[in-house]
């Protein structure tokens, strides 16, 4: 581009100073140092082999983080709505019935993105404060008989942690996936993929893996394949 062609002229950075922050609510946290090390190195291409041993590395990662012995794991590019859309779009076809176990903010963009998704939206409700028993989630299940249940294991909105362990099973009894977001627990509180017969879940890195935003860490159960 010639410099005589330039109408936007650049703009004057500022010099900022920073003062690091008291973070004190969900999301976002403070890198761990390991972790400020390791965005400070260099950038390599994707076409060396440098490349592909991080990817196997972070592929071993999720399994242990998921705790699960599926090969369908993997860190996208986005937030935890970038993974809560890819779980969703990819498990439950349009036209078909997703049962959403609301109980706080998230459980609500899920039926969001369902319905533009021209997912049909059945949603069950407890109160903001409360979380779900397996009887309740069967009842729903064994009524509507859904493409899959979508639940969320930690709620940052009421500060709830919902009991998984059992919900596989119940699913399955019914024909449904089960889905869960887990963008607030994961790596705070032990989550068993393979031992709760999840089937689509995901989270995010700047909660309680103390990492960057931007990263939606996703695992697909081979039920789910």
């Amino acid at each position: 581009m010639h410099s005589d062609k330039i109408r936007v002229t650049a703009p004057k950075i500022q010099n900022r100073e920073f003062v690091k922050p008291l973070l004190c609510g969900p999301g976002p946290c403070d890198y761990w140092p390991s972790v400020a090390e390791a965005i400070a190195n260099p950038v390599i291409t994707p076409n060396c082999e440098e490349f592909y041993g991080v990817l196997d590395d972070i592929r071993a990662g999720l399994q242990y983080v998921f705790q699960t012995q599926s090969k369908l794991v993997l860190a996208m590019s986005g937030a935890g709505h970038a993974g809560m859309e890819a779980v969703i779009n990819n498990l439950v076809a349009p036209g078909e019935t997703l049962l959403i176990a609301a109980r706080g903010i998230w459980d609500q963009r899920a039926e969001i993105i369902a319905k533009r998704l021209g997912i049909k939206t059945e949603v069950t409700r407890v109160p903001m404060n409360t979380t779900f028993s397996l009887e309740q989630i069967e009842t729903e299940l064994k009524r509507l008989r859904p493409a899959a249940l979508f639940i969320t294991h930690g709620d940052s909105s009421t500060g709830t942690l919902q009991k998984v362990d059992g919900l596989g099973q119940l699913c399955h009894k019914y024909g449904a996936l089960l889905l869960v977001d887990t963008v607030v627990s994961l790596g705070g509180v032990p989550f068993f993929m393979d031992e709760f017969e999840a089937d689509g879940v995901f989270s995010s890195t700047q909660k309680a893996f103390s990492g960057p935003a931007g990263i939606s860490p996703v695992a697909f159960s081979t039920r789910a394949e």
